[in-house]
């Protein structure tokens, strides 16, 4: 059985800390998240209201979300260590994903759980990545994993495609 009722993730909805409306924040600090961010060409971050390509696109919750956008030299990251599992309890990942809407598809990425040198892909649709939708938010829920560690990492991590205008928002995990 899985662990019920066990949100373990801080700031799961990326609510804090607030941004006036449509920001776009690259590297924000005191979320709870790490994000990376390749200064030429994407980033990783949190979005707020409309967001700042205007596309009238709101967080799934209405407020804020993490956004990652794709790179074609360094892959793009959203983690956040994880801490109170209980060693052998299955556990299972859950949030919703849009990609932009106006670009051609969203930035295709993992999810995945790291402990160690070891790292479990647990979302992976056939082709190990995750294409979310620019028509609506998509509900993403993976399939069991056992806790190896009593900390261990999650991990949202893009393809690293050779385009700069692939975009995804992840939201309420």
């Amino acid at each position: 059985p899985c662990a019920v009722n066990a949100n373990l993730v801080i700031n799961g909805g990326f609510e804090l800390p607030r941004y006036t409306a449509n920001s776009h924040n690259l590297l924000p600090q005191g979320a709870g998240w790490a994000f990376t961010w390749n200064t030429s060409t994407a980033c990783a971050g949190i979005d707020y209201g409309n967001s700042i390509y205007g596309t009238g696109q709101l967080a799934y919750d209405g407020n804020e979300r993490g956004t990652i956008q794709s790179d074609n030299s360094q892959v793009q990251h959203i983690s956040q260590a994880v801490s109170g599992f209980v060693v052998g309890q299955s556990y299972q990942l859950s949030f919703w994903a849009q990609g932009i809407n106006g670009y051609t598809y969203g930035n295709p990425f993992h999810a995945s759980i790291i402990y160690g040198a070891s790292t479990n892909v647990l979302l992976c649709n056939g082709t190990n990545t995750i294409v979310p939708s620019s028509n609506n938010y998509v509900f993403y829920t993976s399939a069991p994993f056992q806790a190896s560690n009593t900390v261990m990492t999650l991990d949202f991590a893009d393809n690293g495609l050779s385009v700069g205008t692939y975009v995804s928002w992840i939201d309420d995990v």
